[in-house]
């Protein structure tokens, strides 16, 4: 309520702010009629249509969808450059969310009253005092239009100069969009003779950075579900000091020396990226590729390994169900009639 009351009625509905009570494309058709100002989308839980990473995606890129109408001819498609607010009891992104997501994404988690009391002084205050600065300030911004980029421009070399953490891949990409935040402000001290510390608005700007970019790596994250996946069915991976393992062997654990190397079946592993939400294999793929985890052969993504035990509980199984002998070499053969080598790709 406070942010879009700086233009309009902070009642729902009658300026700035909606809920997610209407579908997709009505939520779109509310944001772009508001371009240029600040929006506020309320209770984000109540809409399955927010988890769609389609709808982030319009969001953030500041497009509705193209459509076509009833001649087959491709409608104007409307754009809108706005501060989006979305409020939330929970995450709006996972751990899954592509880093293009989450660099124009920024989840604020500190509280932002004090107080139920806090709160009702706020909105009552608001209520009775709207939309009475907002002509000042529009006519301070557009009087020296040409100063705005140039500003900008100090305000991104600013914050990037000043930055003291350990830059990540979207370090740069996030200061760039969170400049406009810092120039804002020393515009509204400069309009108004306010006292926002700049100083205290770079350093949360940091610590905002400084948030994504613990998360941001998405090949790390894959990883990670996958070690606690194997972690929790490690039944299912033929070890050299384990004998008794699920009839599902899904791969096979080596230690040696100071490293371990893990083997799992390629569709057992895309299924589980996908299952969680993990799109882009390929991508994945490549990153480990790149930070040299992946072990696989020359000219393909994955790597074909020996599971001599696997080998071993098929053949029982065979002999089992078939009523046939066989026996097993000692280089993981199956001899009946002529050899015969089994070998599973592993990713």
């Amino acid at each position: 309520m406070l942010s879009t009351s700086i233009i309009s009625n902070p009642i729902f509905d009658r300026g700035l702010i909606t809920n997610f009570s209407g579908t997709s494309n009505a939520v779109l058709n509310f944001v772009s009629h508001s371009n240029g100002h600040t929006v506020v989308l309320d209770e984000a839980g109540t809409a399955e249509a927010l988890q769609s990473r389609k709808l982030l995606y319009q969001m953030c890129s500041g497009r509705e969808r193209k459509r076509l109408n009833t001649s087959g001819e491709l409608k104007e498609t409307a754009e809108f450059n706005s501060a989006i607010i979305v409020t939330s009891e929970h995450s709006i992104i996972d751990n899954s969310v592509p880093n293009g997501i989450r660099a124009r994404i920024f989840e604020l988690t500190e509280a932002l009253t004090i107080s139920a009391k806090h709160s009702n002084i706020i909105k009552t205050t608001i209520l009775n005092n709207y939309g009475l600065l907002y002509d000042d300030f529009i006519s301070y911004v557009i009087d020296t239009p040409d100063r705005i980029i140039e500003d900008y421009n100090i305000c991104v070399d600013k914050l990037k100069t000043e930055y003291k953490g350990c830059k990540g891949e979207l370090t740069d990409r996030i200061l760039e969009k969170l400049s406009v935040v810092y120039l804002t402000a020393i515009y509204v001290n400069d309009c108004f003779g306010l006292e926002f510390c700049e100083e205290h608005i770079k350093d949360y700007i940091y610590t905002l950075e400084n948030r994504i970019n613990t998360e941001t790596d998405i090949a790390d994250k894959a990883l990670d579900c996958i070690l606690d996946y194997i972690s929790r069915n490690s039944s299912k991976f033929i070890r050299a000091n384990i004998s008794d393992y699920e009839s599902c062997v899904e791969g096979k654990i080596i230690k040696g020396g100071n490293s371990v190397e893990i083997s799992i079946l390629k569709s057992v592993a895309e299924a589980l990226l996908a299952k969680n939400g993990y799109e882009s294999i390929k991508t994945l793929v490549e990153k480990w590729r790149q930070k040299q985890i992946l072990l696989c052969e020359k000219d393909r993504a994955y790597k074909r390994v020996k599971c001599a035990l696997l080998i071993k509980k098929i053949i029982e199984q065979f002999s089992l169900d078939l009523g046939k002998k066989y026996r097993i070499t000692s280089n993981i053969n199956i001899v009946e009639g002529e050899e015969k080598t089994i070998a599973v790709k592993i990713k």
